[in-house]
């Protein structure tokens, strides 16, 4: 198709806004995540809605970009509407047809629930706090899902502990603060102690949730790029993407990265 090799085409320029829409999505969601914790929920829903439209745009770019170099056409809309916000589906009906051979979900233990937890939010919890208050109450709290993921992470990787600072601080605290503070699980925090430890244990956790979430779409992004190489056409893929995909980018690094919107 001559027109994906010019720049000013319809399709070329329509491709740009919707890669630039997910790498957005994608950047802004792993910021969210990033900062978000027990006092700052609001960062949660954030980091869900803009995950699973980026991953939800991947993976439906690459099904575009797939039936471009195979049949050298656009799919059908129906195609792309077939899967709706199913992730899950979406990511084994990308990776089985473009690395058949390879089950990368079976990378690491969590890379599976973390993606049926995406695709559920995508597919039916997104409004779950207004469903249940108006009376539709057939879903599970996705705080309280992702908090099961988080206890998973904390007990497999985290390493934090209560230090002499950390003991003076609640020291002082003792008998001189109320804490009214909930975890993810809506279970309250009410002393001194439960709050430190549940706050040095949120950076940590929140650092290791966004290396897994990370290298899901480092993932996808890797198909997308290696499709569309098959065939000379525009955009190109990974300038949307410039810390995926790179060998500069550490665990450490990932972890500890808290501005995704910035290189």
């Amino acid at each position: 198709m001559e027109q994906l090799s010019d720049i000013n085409s319809t399709q070329v320029i329509l491709l740009i806004k919707e890669t630039s829409l997910a790498s957005t999505s994608i950047s802004q969601g792993l910021t969210a995540l990033r900062k978000a914790n027990f006092g700052q929920k609001g960062l949660y829903y954030q980091a869900f809605f803009l995950l699973t439209i980026g991953i939800e745009r991947i993976l439906k770019l690459t099904i575009i970009v797939k039936s471009l170099v195979e049949n050298d056409e656009f799919p059908d809309n129906k195609e792309l509407k077939k899967y709706s916000h199913n992730l899950k589906d979406l990511f084994v009906h990308v990776s089985s047809s473009l690395r058949p051979d390879e089950n990368f979900l079976i990378q690491n233990e969590l890379f599976l629930p973390i993606l049926e937890f995406l695709s559920n939010y995508a597919s039916n919890s997104r409004y779950y706090n207004l469903d249940t208050l108006s009376g539709k109450t057939h879903f599970i709290d996705p705080l309280h899902q992702w908090h099961n993921i988080q206890k998973i992470i904390r007990n497999k990787y985290c390493k934090t502990t209560i230090n002499e600072t950390d003991k003076l601080i609640i020291e002082s605290l003792e008998g001189n603060s109320i804490f009214m503070y909930r975890d993810e699980g809506d279970n309250p925090i009410t002393d001194p102690t439960m709050y430190i430890t549940e706050a040095k244990y949120s950076d940590e956790v929140q650092g290791f949730s966004v290396l897994l979430i990370y290298k899901i779409v480092d993932y996808l992004i890797l198909l997308l790029t290696e499709c569309a190489s098959k065939k000379r056409m525009l955009p190109a893929y990974n300038e949307f993407f410039p810390l995926f995909q790179s060998e500069y980018m550490t665990d450490l690094l990932i972890r500890r990265k808290k501005d995704w919107n910035k290189l």
